[in-house]
C-alpha cells in the first residue's frame, strides 16, 4: 500500500498543476478581453507574468474576483488545504516522528485521501475549461453586438 500511495501522489501533484494552468489561462484571457475593450479609451497593460508567480489559493483569489461560477469558485477553494497537503506533506506524513512508516490503516487513509483530491481536482480543472469556453464565446458576442451597432450608425 506504501508504494501504491508514492507511485500516485505525483498525478496527484500534475493534475493541481493543471488547475493552476487553467485558472492562469483563463485570468490571461480577461486580461487581453478587458485591453480590447478598452482599445482607443485608455492605455491598458497586459502582463502574465504576475500570474506566473502566484501560489495556488492566490491564483483561486483572483478567479474569484472575475467569475461568478460560485460552485466552481467554492470547490476551488477547498482543494487549496488539499493541494498544499499533497506538495509539502504527503511524502513526509508517510512516517511517524519516530522515522518508522505508518501502520497500513493510515497508509490507507492517505492513499484514499489522495485518491479524493484528484478526483475533485479533476472535475474542477474541466469545469475550469468550460468556464474558459463561456468566456470566450461570450466575448465573441460582445464583438459581434458591438460592431453591429458601430456599423448600424
Amino acid at each position: 500500500m506504501e508504494q501504491k500511495y508514492l507511485d500516485y501522489i505525483p498525478s496527484v501533484l500534475l493534475t493541481f498543476q493543471h488547475i493552476e494552468e487553467a485558472i492562469r489561462q483563463y485570468l490571461l484571457r480577461c486580461e487581453v478581453m478587458t485591453a480590447a475593450r478598452l482599445h482607443g479609451i485608455t492605455k491598458y497593460r497586459i502582463s502574465n507574468k504576475g500570474f506566473d508567480k502566484l501560489s495556488f489559493g492566490r491564483l483561486v483569489d483572483k478567479f474569484e474576483k472575475v467569475n461568478g461560477n460560485d460552485s466552481l469558485i467554492k470547490e476551488l477553494g477547498s482543494l487549496i488545504v488539499e493541494r498544499n497537503f499533497t506538495a509539502h506533506q504527503s511524502y513526509v506524513a508517510l512516517f511517524g516522528k519516530d522515522g518508522k512508516s505508518k501502520d497500513t490503516e493510515e497508509i490507507e487513509s492517505l492513499y484514499g485521501r489522495a485518491v479524493k483530491a484528484k478526483e475533485t481536482a479533476e472535475k474542477s480543472f474541466w469545469d475550469l475549461l468550460k468556464e474558459i469556453e463561456i468566456l470566450e464565446n461570450n466575448f465573441i458576442e460582445i464583438q459581434k453586438k458591438s460592431n453591429e451597432h458601430v456599423t448600424s450608425s
